[in-house]
């Protein structure tokens, strides 16, 4: 199974953490994807995403934070984070 970066540009798009996926989506569509099949994710500034849910997020997999050039501004990265990745 190869894991893959997942971007995701779009300000208005809503991050819904779970357990053992990610979902996301922009207004009545979303997606899912599990966390054993992202790598990185890497999130544009704006989208407006509260801590605990990055926290959440960075549990299992790294979190960067790009500009609109894709410019990596921070990284989020837990030490006791799942090593299996």
């Amino acid at each position: 199974m190869t894991k893959r970066r997942l971007l995701l540009k779009e300000k208005s798009l809503k991050l819904y953490p779970m357990r053992e996926y990610l979902e996301f989506g922009i207004g009545d569509r979303r997606s899912v994807i599990a966390y054993k099949h992202i790598s990185e994710l890497y999130l544009y500034s704006r989208i407006k995403v509260p801590l605990h849910d990055l926290v959440r997020i960075a549990e299992h997999v790294p979190v960067y934070i790009v500009d609109r050039y894709g410019y990596v501004k921070a990284h989020i990265v837990l030490e006791y984070a799942d090593e299996t990745r």
